[in-house]
């Protein structure tokens, strides 16, 4: 996550009940090495692939409704820390209501017995496993952590445990950590870390901090060491080997950096963070590092990140609240997915913070209204956003400073109220650092160049056209100034298109003796690296090329795109890319050539729609264009297409502007605000894994395992099993990922189905043969699974039809006959 200022708006996606989620309240969030995440919500275990929440209770074996940690080991092995016990998930296993519904205290695994039938342990969806004794504080397990000899360590609300697995057998070894033992009130763990030097930190909830050293000596550490409270409620080990403790205490605790190598007769604190520091609470639920080093924070009164050298007077914390899109302030969870995204448990949701995002401004950050108008950058290189509001009774000119936005409103006469409903290139500043402001039937005002940019809402306009016979149009649609420094305005008159000469001052009209079409609006504007200036037109008019004083017309029977010219842009390589209202994305790679060529990009080639609002390029030479879907991003050099909408952090799908400023960020206006989205060069993504999730034989569910599989069993058909569907999906949390998928069947299909967005398939009346099914999943980068998932099966041909009784068939023909013959013969 960035440095956000004021209340601008990170991507955030917000989860809750809507979208499957048991409760909106959720307490933890892990993520398994197949890519899945785990979510805790106190109501059950609920797993999430991007498509769907699958959720776990009592009903289907759990001990109990609570589950509050989840561990893989490196073996695969997935264990449980519940309020019922320590709890092996078995994704292949029965799911059986009520498994467990007396918590017996043992350390073997326990079987449910029904009136009808046993199941073993090695059957069920969920096994229990308990230390042996009478304390029912021994079965709440709160926290588990995997040592790199595979010894997993356990903590409950007695206190600390050691567990081992050798032969299918589990051992439950009790680690008396002296005080933390002793309390009766005391032996709560909350949080375990074993650090690089092989000491484990073990945090209790009133007690201190206990460290457990290789030799299996335990040392305490309280306030008396330099905590800033006795009550832990999380740990950290970091990239550079620190160790951070976080309090539970809201007043007088906060966080705290450790020494490398604790004394007990010392302080062991290196740094100490509290409130005064900018910390929002002194309760820290939950410590996060990530992939780029920065330290996040998530406390009882919201979401920060360290700022490790601070200027000074700066707070040492950036907070994050409900202003910059959060939910909620009490932040309990959070975990940084393989992706890169950040995802954070709340008191009333799930989010997901995007790490390549959208990140929203509005008028909470200084925006004169959302209502985006245009984008440009000025003189000086500062970003510019113009806005509008509603039925353009005025328009705002709105200064970007790095973290929000001033905003100032040009001064014009009390009898100017309707400002026109121009867009995209209507307010400028020119190269000289003139302001030229056009209006909805009041002409075209132009302010002198302002040292101060606050003062251009306090300056009178150096001129106001028309004057006399200068300037006969009154509303002005789009203004665009060349490399000459002349002014082109386009208004809606019946002469809508004007130049204003700024070595002569003269305004031309430019009419039908230069190659103008009569009747025209004209929409867009852009000058290409040759200075031929590109205009778009309205309603099918085309596109003009103005080159040596005359015009040239280019319509749909030369390739143009029909509809609206909405947008022109050049990019790097001097390409000219054409926006249109019903034609898609269109480019002509040589502008200056007298016949030119069309390439168009459509919804058949990937685009969420064929209405193109905007255009921009980011570094890389990859084109960005804002739609009614959204924003989409092609690769010319490969021709794909990556979609980013809501989900990614835009306010809304509805993008009507987009600029690339000098430092490589791409701007996005539409009605709702501006949103700033910084691309890095392409990584190589991780090619997507592939999972069968779902069989269905006839109607009949097959078993396969909860986490999917990327083979099953082979297996033989009857002839009235000839009705087959398959689900399947894969997993990508990526920024503006949406997977497609190929399948082929093998003994019917020849080449692979074309990439879609569906997960399932179904095969009816399938003939007798052997078949073998074959799934992959396609990211936006064109990669697909390294490996299929498969599936073979035979499909049994009737007994009439099967080779043997043919040939049994075909012999006693035989013999009827020949005894037949031999009966005749013998008469």
């Amino acid at each position: 996550m960035s440095q956000v200022g004021r209340a601008e708006q990170v991507p955030v996606r917000v989860y809750t009940t809507a979208d499957g989620l048991p409760r909106d309240a959720v307490d933890h969030i892990e993520q398994d090495s197949r890519g899945f995440l785990w979510v805790f919500t106190g109501d059950g275990l609920t797993r999430f692939d991007g498509y769907d929440f699958i959720t776990y209770t009592t009903d289907d074996g759990l001990p109990d409704r609570r589950v509050n940690d989840l561990l893989e080991t490196r073996g695969g092995t997935y264990w449980l820390a519940t309020n019922g016990g320590l709890c092996r998930f078995n994704p292949r296993g029965i799911r059986l209501r009520n498994a467990y519904p007396v918590k017996p205290l043992s350390a073997s695994p326990q079987t449910h017995t029904l009136e009808s039938a046993t199941h073993a342990s090695d059957e069920l969806m969920f096994v229990l496993y308990n230390p042996d004794g009478e304390d029912r504080k021994a079965i709440v397990f709160n926290v588990l952590w995997e040592d790199e000899a595979g010894v997993i360590w356990c903590g409950t609300d007695r206190g600390l445990y050691r567990m081992e697995e050798k032969g299918g057998q589990v051992r439950f070894d009790f680690v008396d950590l002296g005080r933390l033992t002793a309390s009766k009130y005391e032996g709560l763990v909350t949080a375990i870390v074993k650090d690089r030097r092989g000491s484990l930190w073990v945090a209790s909830d009133k007690s201190g901090l206990y460290r457990l050293l290789s030799g299996g000596h335990v040392e305490r550490y309280t306030t008396e060491h330099g905590l800033l409270a006795d009550g832990i409620a999380s740990l950290l080990e970091d990239r550079a080997g620190n160790v951070w403790v976080g309090t539970n205490v809201l007043n007088e605790g906060g966080l705290c950096r450790l020494v490398p190598d604790p004394d007990p007769r010392s302080s062991i604190v290196a740094h100490a963070y509290t409130t005064q520091d900018g910390l929002p609470s002194g309760w820290i639920h939950s410590l996060q590092e990530t992939r780029d080093g920065k330290l996040l924070v998530g406390t009882a009164a919201g979401l920060c990140s360290l700022i490790p050298w601070p200027r000074a007077g700066q707070s040492s914390f950036q907070v994050y609240s409900a202003q910059n899109g959060f939910c909620d302030k009490d932040i309990w969870g959070l975990s940084e997915d393989r992706d890169g995204n950040l995802w954070v448990a709340s008191r009333c949701s799930l989010m997901k913070v995007a790490r390549k995002g959208f990140t929203a401004y509005g008028a909470t950050d200084g925006l004169d209204n959302p209502f985006v108008n245009s984008i440009f950058e000025g003189r000086k290189g500062e970003l510019i956003v113009v806005s509008a509001s509603v039925g353009a009774r005025g328009r705002g000119i709105n200064r970007f400073d790095g973290r929000g936005f001033t905003s100032v409103s040009p001064r014009l006469p009390p009898h100017v109220k309707y400002h026109g409903w121009g867009w995209g290139q209507t307010i400028i500043q020119d190269h000289t650092g003139e302001w030229w402001v056009p209006t909805g039937g009041h002409g075209l005002f132009r302010y002198p160049q302002v040292e101060s940019f606050e003062r251009l809402g306090s300056i009178n306009p150096k001129a106001i056209y028309p004057t006399r016979d200068e300037l006969r149009a009154r509303e002005i649609f789009r203004l665009y100034e060349d490399r000459r420094g002349d002014i082109w305005i386009a208004t809606t008159v019946v002469t809508g298109l004007v130049r204003w000469e700024r070595s002569t001052g003269i305004f031309h009209e430019l009419t039908e003796e230069t190659g103008v079409p009569p009747k025209t609006d004209f929409t867009a504007f852009r000058e290409d690296d040759q200075g031929n200036l590109w205009i778009g037109t309205a309603e099918d008019g085309g596109l003009l090329r103005y080159r040596d004083g005359r015009f040239r017309r280019f319509t749909t029977e030369d390739g143009v795109p029909p509809g609206w010219i909405i947008s022109l842009y050049l990019d790097h390589a001097g390409r000219l890319w054409i926006a249109s209202q019903l034609g898609g994305l269109n480019r002509v790679d040589n502008p200056s050539a007298e016949s030119l060529r069309f390439i168009r990009y459509t919804t058949a080639d990937g685009l969420s729609s064929n209405n193109i609002r905007s255009i921009t390029e980011d570094a890389w030479g990859r084109i960005y264009v804002g739609t009614g879907h959204g924003v989409d991003r092609l690769d010319p050099e490969t021709g794909r297409i990556k979609h980013y909408t809501v989900a990614d952090g835009l306010p809304k799908n509805v993008i009507e502007h987009a600029y690339r400023d000098r430092h490589g960020a791409l701007w996005f206006g539409s009605v709702f605000g501006v949103s700033r989205f910084v691309p890095e060069k392409e990584e190589t993504n991780r090619p997507p894994s592939i999972y069968i999730k779902g069989l269905n034989i006839e109607g009949v569910a097959q078993p396969v395992s909860e986490l999917g599989e990327t083979e099953l069993p082979s297996r033989e058909l009857q002839p009235a099993q000839n009705h087959v569907s398959i689900d399947f999906g894969g997993l990508s949390f990526d920024l503006g990922e949406e997977l497609q998928y190929q399948y082929k069947l093998e003994g019917a299909d020849v080449k692979w189905s074309a990439p879609t967005a569906t997960r399932s398939v179904n095969y009816p009346n399938l003939a007798p043969g052997a078949y073998r099914f074959v799934v992959r999943a396609v990211n936006a980068d064109g990669q697909s699974s390294p490996t299929p998932a498969n599936f073979s099966f035979v499909v049994l041909a009737p007994i009439w039809r099967r080779p043997w009784f043919v040939a049994l068939l075909i012999l006693a023909t035989g013999l009827a006959a020949y005894t037949l013959y031999r009966y005749r013969v013998a008469r």
